[in-house]
């Protein structure tokens, strides 16, 4: 999964929504082996690509906002999380 990532990386860039799709795999991976910390910067990079795009593309804002609440949630940041899941 993190080859994936990384050749997404380098075939669309940085701030690509194809890269989004990497995190956001990865970043679920991570949260269902407990790893919360790595799943928390996995989401929160998506959360900030899906937001960053022009209004004109298709995005999937709700779901990246949904899965960083959940990640947020269980590294006890329940504010944070509120936040997201009223978004």
């Amino acid at each position: 999964m993190v080859e994936a990532g990384e050749i997404r990386l380098a075939e669309f860039g940085a701030e690509s929504l194809e890269r989004a799709l990497s995190l956001s795999s990865l970043g679920n991976l991570y949260y269902v082996q407990g790893r919360v910390q790595e799943a928390l910067e996995m989401a929160r990079e998506c959360y900030r690509l899906h937001r960053g795009c022009p209004p004109d593309v298709h995005t999937d804002v709700a779901r990246a906002a949904n899965d960083l609440a959940a990640i947020e949630r269980a590294a006890g940041n329940q504010p944070r999380a509120r936040e997201l899941h009223t978004e």
